[in-house]
């Protein structure tokens, strides 16, 4: 705290006060002798005299004018009543002696000047340096450190427990970091190379002419919630432009590209994934040696469907567990003849298609539609009528097997 001092500040009370009251009046002649305390935690002392001489030291935190805030009872004195006319000084208190001392001894309430060339014991915070800092130690518990423009001499050696993730801007020398390091929109505008790579999340951005270098034991970590990482050793390579060359592994930027590569895609990984430039696949997902699923959707972290493949075909599947639902009930046949298809031409591309309206469908069928607010767009999910129409088509069967069976009455008769 910062205790306040001013000359010849005396005053009476202009109105009196009782014990338990916490602002003083005094007269407008007399308040400007008084600090202001402007400052969190700033206070001066306050004698308060009665006409027979009792007294009570007060704190007082904050002056409004002629108002005056004050903690009662300070110092081993005792609140009590005071009539107006009663005698106000600001008078040198034990306790504003002891603020004074203590402000004395700590650093932290040097605002200008210089120290001398001299060994500082103890902690301090907010040190700003003019001049060359000699050989020494800083402990870790220093907190920050401001250099501004200069800089630090010699190898480092004595540095310790230093975190990267406090980097946030210049560029790091042609050396070799050791430990782990967790890289936010990390931009290369050159080479890195890399033992192992840890990827959770976020993006990494590469400039058209550099990439990132794996050595032949680089490790790719990748990571799901709650599990360990996956590691896959890769072949020796660089991470970047798949080149014109036949395969995934060595990737040039010095050739004509084809694919901008996400991933890491060999005959030891067990997918990979590209988006061509060409006339090729715009996104092409390859699955290796064994049949399976190649791509997964989960809400809330439950599977909902898959895309799977093997040798000669693919596959989409969405969730139809039957421990997945109840209250089942019939189809309505009879919804098929409320809904319209239309042969009908495309206003962006003049192409022709066949299909419903789906503003129209929606109140005759909704499960089978959608609508998009961001985009304000509406689509129709065709396989969603394949059970009505499986309903539909059951139906006519049993209708034609009776018509069958009456024809064949009739014929006999």
């Amino acid at each position: 705290m910062a205790v306040l001092l001013s000359n010849n500040a005396t005053t009476v009370l202009s109105v009196a006060v009782e014990a338990g009251d916490t602002v003083l009046s005094v007269p407008v002649d007399d308040a400007a002798k008084f600090p202001v305390p402007t400052v969190a935690g700033a206070w001066f002392p306050l004698t308060i005299i009665d006409p027979l001489g009792q007294m009570e030291i007060v704190h007082c935190t904050a002056r409004d004018g002629t108002a005056l805030t004050v903690t009662r009872a300070r110092e081993g004195t005792a609140a009590r009543d005071f009539p107006a006319g009663s005698r106000a000084d600001l008078r040198l208190t034990a306790a504003a002696l002891a603020d004074f001392r203590t402000q004395a001894s700590n650093a932290a309430n040097l605002t200008s000047g210089t120290v001398p060339s001299a060994r500082l014991s103890g902690s301090y915070t907010g040190i700003v340096g003019v001049g060359a800092l000699n050989a020494g130690s800083i402990s870790s518990g220093f907190g920050n450190i401001n250099i501004g423009t200069a800089t630090f001499t010699g190898n480092g050696s004595g540095l310790s427990s230093l975190n990267a993730s406090n980097l946030t801007a210049g560029t790091l020398p042609n050396a070799r970091l050791a430990g782990n390091y967790s890289f936010e929109n990390l931009s290369l505008t050159t080479r890195l190379t890399c033992d192992n790579v840890y990827m959770t999340g976020g993006v990494a951005y590469f400039s058209s002419n550099d990439w990132l270098s794996f050595s032949a034991t680089t490790n790719i970590y990748t990571f799901l919630a709650n599990s360990s990482p996956q590691s896959s050793t890769v072949v020796a390579g660089k991470f970047g432009r798949r080149g014109s060359g036949t395969g995934y592994e060595n990737w040039d930027v010095t050739q004509n590209v084809e694919a901008v590569a996400v991933g890491i895609i060999s005959s030891t990984v067990p997918c990979g994934l590209g988006a061509a430039t060409n006339d090729a696949a715009a996104l092409q997902i390859n699955r290796f040696q064994t049949a399976g699923a190649v791509a997964g959707w989960r809400y809330n972290g439950t599977v909902v469907g898959t895309i799977s493949c093997n040798s000669s075909s693919t596959s989409y599947n969405t969730t139809s567990d039957e421990r997945k639902k109840e209250d089942f009930q019939p189809i309505d046949v009879e919804l098929i003849d409320q809904i319209n298809v239309y042969d009908f031409k495309w206003i962006d591309s003049d192409e022709r298609g066949q299909g419903v309206k789906a503003q129209e469908t929606f109140s005759v069928f909704p499960n089978a539609i959608s609508y998009d607010p961001n985009e304000d767009l509406w689509g129709a999910d065709y396989s969603k009528f394949v059970p009505l129409l499986l309903a539909v088509v059951k139906h006519q069967r049993g209708q034609i097997a009776d018509l069958l069976a009456r024809v064949a009455t009739l014929e006999g008769s």
